[in-house]
């Protein structure tokens, strides 16, 4: 038992490389493009296949699905400029907080606003990622502002309509009983 195991071990680099060797290559062969004909996967396209939908290819490496599921998620969003200038201020901030300057040494030079700053040190992540948070936030703010003021002036337009056609007759007879 012991010959073997000082057999593996005198040819470990061997082992190693070979190793190395079959890693590198299965992930070669999975980072290739698959193409589905009908019921089954192939990786040549399907022969005969007249239009661009019988051969769809599939992305199976990993980097390409990275990078699509990036594009997807950086859709430029629209931001308006009192959130875009927020944002931009965001960035100033996490620049500060990236060189070292404490919330509280920030908060004391009235640059910007507390509260901002606050918000800025919740977050995690790089300076445009905070900015990017931050203009998020202030939209999904503005929006909900924008559905809480629809919904007030609804309620008010409900109540006067109520009000209005609330026939007399009934209102005193309810208001008997």
């Amino acid at each position: 038992m012991t010959k073997i195991i000082k057999n593996l071990i005198n040819h470990m680099p061997l082992l190693m490389a070979l190793f190395a060797a079959f890693a590198i290559y299965s992930t070669a062969t999975m980072a290739g493009t698959l193409y589905r004909c009908g019921n089954s996967f192939q990786d040549t396209p399907c022969q005969g296949a007249t239009n661009a939908t019988s051969s769809k290819p599939l992305k199976t490496t990993k980097t390409d699905n990275n990078v699509t599921a990036q594009n997807s998620n950086s859709q430029p969003q629209k931001v308006d400029s009192d959130c875009k200038a927020r944002g931009d201020a965001s960035k100033n901030i996490s620049w500060d907080r990236e060189v070292g300057v404490t919330m509280e040494a920030q908060i004391e030079k009235n640059k910007y606003a507390p509260n901002l700053i606050k918000e800025v040190y919740s977050h995690r992540g790089s300076s445009l990622e905070v900015k990017s948070m931050i203009e998020q936030d202030c939209m999904q703010q503005k929006l909900l502002d924008s559905l809480a003021a629809k919904l007030e002036a609804d309620a008010s337009r409900l109540r006067r309509a109520k009000a209005i056609s609330v026939d007399p007759a009934v209102a005193n007879t309810q208001s008997a009983q």
